[in-house]
């Protein structure tokens, strides 16, 4: 499946909404078990759920099914709502090690 995000749309604080973001709250909040989310990755299509940024705006993902009914209607509700990835990627230990798990999840 792949997406094509809109453009233009912008956090409140005028910074770009885009595949980074989607990158980001698929890899690092929900298939991330140490993360407490709406959701988990085997909700949404399986382990074996892959996602890639293939542009700024676009993204794909390659799921075990062919037409995953029940991901696509989960993702229409909170189970997936998109984080601003530039206000905590770097709060998340995964990419800053001075950070703890326990320290995110005060964020």
């Amino acid at each position: 499946l792949t997406m094509k995000l809109v453009e233009g749309v912008k956090w409140s604080d005028g910074d770009a909404f885009d595949a980074e973001d989607i990158v980001f709250t698929w890899e690092d909040l929900i298939a991330d078990d140490k993360i407490p989310s709406f959701g988990s990755a085997g909700a949404f299509g399986g382990k074996n759920t892959k996602l890639e940024a293939l542009d700024r705006y676009t993204i794909r993902w390659t799921f075990q099914e062919a037409f995953p009914f029940g991901f696509l209607k989960s993702m229409a509700y909170i189970n997936f709502c998109p984080s601003p990835s530039h206000v905590l990627k770097n709060k998340h230990p995964r990419h800053n090690k001075s950070m703890t798990y326990q320290d995110f999840l005060k964020a």
